[in-house]
């Protein structure tokens, strides 16, 4: 072989193994664009509201207009729904009252009640009181009413709580409260 065949041969050799390393190189080297991942949070809007007022006279066999009422705002997240109401350890010497259509009692609870509601895109209310109304009894006597020295009351309070991944109104009230449901 003569000098300018093994030189031709050396050059390419040369040339293909620096090619080689260059694709090695190019390819221990390359990226891919990024994925970008946005994450929002969850939300529940809540408002409870009542515009038949805050105080009520009780006369006997009487109808009370009250109608407390849970709005699920516009946007909310798919929720447990709760209300609980915290009635004066008198009250029920007075009147009757019943939840509204559509609520459960909570599972080892007295006055908690629930409810399941889906993602939305309106406000969805819930009246707390079936006909929006508290009764008071006609057995009450003029004599009780005139004895009471503080005011029975009565209060509601809203809860809400994500329902992603919380299968039982049980795990939704821990989640809400930290505690087994008859601890409340």
């Amino acid at each position: 072989m003569n000098k300018k065949v093994r030189f031709a041969v050396a050059f390419a050799t040369i040339l293909a193994v620096m090619f080689g390393i260059g694709v090695t190189v190019a390819f221990l080297i390359a990226s891919s664009k990024p994925v970008i991942n946005t994450f929002t949070i969850g939300d529940i809007q809540l408002s409870l509201s009542e515009t038949t007022g805050d105080k009520y006279r009780l006369v006997p066999g009487t109808t009370v207009s009250k109608d407390p009422t849970l709005t699920v705002k516009a946007g909310s997240d798919a929720c447990w729904l709760f209300f609980v109401i915290d009635a004066s350890a008198d009250l029920d010497n007075y009147v009757v009252y019943t939840p509204a259509a559509g609520w459960k009692s909570v599972p080892g609870m007295q006055d908690a009640y629930y409810r399941q509601v889906e993602k939305t895109d309106t406000d969805i209310a819930f009246p707390l009181l079936q006909d929006d109304a508290i009764y008071v009894k006609d057995t009450v006597t003029e004599e009780q009413l005139s004895a009471i020295k503080t005011a029975p009351g009565l209060a509601f309070t809203g809860y809400a709580v994500q329902k992603v991944e919380l299968a039982t109104v049980e795990e939704a009230w821990r989640a809400l409260f930290g505690a087994e449901v008859a601890d409340r």
